[in-house]
């Protein structure tokens, strides 16, 4: 990330950044684990909280809850298969990513109407505006 993300304030052309080394399989098969044990938990936990709001009636914080268990789910997905996870909070190009590991995940949020399409996009947009607008209303509670 660094190398692809950062800005060069200065170089003294003395040192160079490392090539990246992949790990062996084994390496690799631990890290997946470990990654899959802490992002799905962790996934898990948002999404009982979720659950937890939606029965008592705080549908912004549940919308807001379901949105970030949604972006860990798919980033233990991406995290198990491809070793990385990037900084993206958008959750509809996060579940394009994972379908790159699998297509099943074209269909974990079918749009295929309009009403499931507004359901997406609230659920999207929840990520901020769950937070921080005042007049946000999520109906996504009356339609579980």
């Amino acid at each position: 990330d660094i190398k692809k993300e950062g800005i060069l304030l200065y170089d003294s052309g003395k040192l160079k950044l490392e090539r990246i080394r992949k790990p062996s399989p084994a390496k690799r098969k631990q890290i997946a684990e470990e990654d899959f044990k802490q992002w799905f938990k962790s996934a898990k936990e948002f999404f009982d909280t979720y659950y937890d709001d939606l029965g008592k009636r705080r549908y912004k914080k549940a919308a807001f809850e379901l949105h970030q268990a949604v972006e860990r789910f798919y980033s233990t997905v991406l995290l198990v298969f491809t070793g990385y996870k990037g900084k993206r909070h958008n959750i509809e190009k996060l579940g394009r990513q994972a379908s790159g590991c699998d297509t099943a995940f074209l269909k974990v949020f079918p749009r295929a109407t309009k009403q499931q399409d507004e359901m997406f996009k609230l659920l999207k947009k929840a990520y901020i505006d769950a937070r921080y607008k005042k007049d946000h209303s999520h109906p996504i509670g009356n339609q579980i």
